[in-house]
């Protein structure tokens, strides 16, 4: 018996290989994903957010020995986008629940094993540490009610104590490290188009692009 393990963004998925899986006892898929739609795209260029959902479709269908799980790094460009991807990971888990059962599959895992969350710290310019420090509250302030919205809507509660885990974190940062964002973002833009959800975080988080 053989147990496999994989780490991807799940931008590419070949059929050939989901074939061979079956004749493994367990894999576990650990798929990246920093956002949901545009903001995915953005971050993880040039990832297509349709071709990942297709990809993920005919995954959680393939085999009964195939696990899925997340992990997701926070920055300054999505950690106001937290909460919508969350609530995806929420979604996700209940349809699969209702269409295959989970119980000997993925709900026995830990919380850690279902949603990953990690912060950046490289490249500076895009930790939540390079925010200035005077904006500090307002980000708390505004992922605490982010968060009162959220949970009424979820249901797996775990997701809701990964983001108090996030929120107790972030509280403990030091702001401030001076890692220029706005001129590291910008430079950044010149490859892609930055989502306007991001531009608003950002100028709330204060920092302006040009």
């Amino acid at each position: 018996s053989i147990n496999l393990s994989f780490v991807t963004n799940f931008s590419i998925l070949k059929p050939e290989i989901l074939e061979q899986l079956k004749h493994f006892e367990m894999v576990l898929f650990t798929i990246s994903i920093d956002g949901i739609e545009d903001v995915s795209e953005f971050i993880r260029f040039p990832f297509k957010w349709k071709k990942f959902l297709s990809n993920l479709e005919l995954l959680k269908n393939h085999h009964p020995n195939i696990t899925i799980a997340f992990e997701s790094t926070l920055s300054i460009l999505n950690v106001l986008q937290l909460p919508d991807l969350l609530l995806w990971f929420d979604d996700f888990y209940q349809k699969l629940n209702s269409q295959n059962g989970l119980s000997n599959r993925t709900m026995h895992h830990t919380l850690e094993n279902l949603a990953q969350i990690h912060f950046v710290h490289k490249p500076k310019s895009l930790s939540i540490e390079a925010i200035s420090p005077d904006k500090k509250s307002a980000l708390t302030t505004t992922l605490k009610n982010q968060l009162k919205e959220m949970e009424p809507k979820i249901h797996d509660k775990r997701f809701a104590t990964s983001f108090k885990n996030v929120i107790s974190y972030i509280e403990n940062l030091e702001f401030g490290n001076d890692g220029y964002p706005a001129e590291y973002i910008e430079k950044i833009a010149t490859t892609r188009k930055v989502p306007q959800k991001i531009k608003d975080d950002l100028n709330f988080l204060g920092i302006t692009l040009n």
